[in-house]
């Protein structure tokens, strides 16, 4: 349906054990990455996130020099 992330760990997206989920509209948006200065809106891929398990994800992976 669109509303989990690709983020493997995405915790807003309904589960597949739920049949009937109730989602809030304003918690689901999803965003795309972009480059630094992109003023026509270009995407860097297609994958889409939720800002909430973007920031999740960058936390478990980390910004280190591996």
């Amino acid at each position: 349906m669109g509303l989990r992330c690709c983020d493997v760990s995405c915790g807003l997206g309904p589960s597949d054990e739920d049949p009937c989920p109730t989602i809030d509209g304003s918690t689901v948006r999803q965003i795309y990455i972009r480059p630094l200065n992109s003023a026509d809106g270009a995407k860097v891929c297609e994958h889409t996130f939720h800002p909430a398990c973007l920031v999740s994800a960058e936390r478990v992976a980390g910004w280190g020099s591996e």
